[in-house]
């Protein structure tokens, strides 16, 4: 089959991890980042959209959008007439660390349809996982009805073969059916059978917020003095009803104290996680976030019990995007002492764009055994110099 091959950058290369190291070990620290907010190994850079598309009877282009979920890049894939075979027009996406036979892996993409002749009026794509030189042995071969709207969808199957470092790819297909499809960036995991379910804010695998004394959200909230005039507010401190919780071990209920006129909700981690992210509530933001906006992040909370060595509540920060790959930045601990109310103030520079409604704040709790009253968060964006 003659390759046309298409070599497109949509967004700033974060670049490709060292092929010695994968997953938890990634050499590039954007790449460990994300690693570290998902189960499994990653194994594949999202940010690099250079993929090798191919095949007659097609024409390719890149996107970039900030309505496109998942990073505001990806491509759109006309096949204009369907093919004697699903893989007569393809794009292959590298892997950057190895697959061991047996290994669950998951592949997880973005993807609306435009069109499509097909009976139901939605486009196909088959997935597989396969090596990238010949007899392109592979596995997963799942054909995926992709409707018309943005959705989130995943391919997994146990690895029927080892693909070392730098010979594997994942193929996706689209000459099943004459039709226009968009997909976003792509995550590839190994060890796990999905990556919704343990991802950052994730509502499929997590308790959304119990119901609360009611909140009177007429006029302006009440503010520290210390935060009083530091610039505008991202989003209601008020606003609690759509905190989602998440995390295996994770409880919350009505607390019992009431700060700057929020009440406060009670938080219990069964026991630490292997990663502080693995517990955690996302915090929506509504307001956009622009990169090297200055971010003042104060958290009203009291730690009720501790099994952390120092005895301090743990409660890690990231601001970030609420849809898979979730980029995001700030990255910080902050230590409650026990036993008593406090407010500690994480301050952070912006490293992207977040479009309006597409960000949140994301408290991990899983550093330990811990036991948490949370009153109101304060997300702001501070005035200019």
């Amino acid at each position: 089959m003659k390759k046309l091959l298409e070599s497109l950058l949509l967004m700033a290369c974060i670049g490709m991890a060292d092929q010695a190291a994968i997953a938890r070990q990634q050499a590039n620290p954007a790449l460990q980042a994300l690693d570290d907010q998902l189960s499994g190994d990653l194994i594949n850079d999202p940010s690099n959209m250079a993929w090798n598309v191919q095949g007659k009877n097609m024409v390719m282009k890149p996107l970039r959008d900030s309505s496109i979920p998942g990073g505001g890049a990806g491509i759109s894939i006309k096949v204009q007439a369907q093919g004697t075979n699903p893989w007569d027009v393809q794009a292959q996406i590298p892997l950057i660390g190895p697959i061991e036979s047996g290994q669950p892996v998951t592949v997880g993409f973005y993807a609306r349809t435009v069109s499509a002749a097909t009976s139901d009026k939605r486009g196909e794509i088959t997935v597989r996982v396969q090596q990238n030189v010949s007899p392109y042995a592979g596995f997963i071969d799942k054909i995926l009805p992709i409707g018309p709207e943005w959705t989130f969808y995943e391919a997994t199957a146990k690895a029927s073969r080892r693909l070392n470092t730098g010979e594997g790819v994942v193929a996706l297909q689209f000459a099943g059916a004459k039709q226009e499809i968009e997909i976003g960036q792509m995550i590839v995991v190994s060890n796990a059978t999905t990556i919704v379910a343990s991802a950052p804010g994730n509502a499929g695998g997590s308790q959304k917020a119990q119901a609360q004394a009611k909140v009177d959200l007429s006029g302006p909230p009440q503010m520290p003095d210390a935060l009083k005039d530091k610039g505008a507010l991202l989003v209601d401190p008020r606003k609690r009803d759509n905190w989602a919780f998440y995390g295996a071990g994770i409880t919350h209920s009505a607390g019992t104290s009431s700060v700057m006129g929020v009440p406060s909700i009670k938080t219990v981690t069964a026991a630490a996680a292997a990663q502080p992210h693995e517990v955690a509530i996302t915090v929506p933001l509504d307001e956009p976030i622009r990169k090297g906006d200055a971010l003042i992040i104060s958290i009203a909370a009291r730690a009720n019990s501790s099994d952390a060595a120092d005895g301090n509540g743990k409660i890690g920060v990231r601001v970030m995007e609420n849809d898979p790959p979730w980029p995001g930045f700030g990255d910080g601990s902050l230590n409650f002492a026990p036993g008593k109310w406090q407010i500690i103030t994480l301050n952070t520079t912006a490293t992207q764009d977040i479009a309006a409604g597409k960000g949140a704040v994301q408290l991990q709790l899983g550093a330990a055994k811990q036991d948490f009253d949370i009153g109101p968060v304060y997300v702001i964006k501070a005035k200019a110099p």
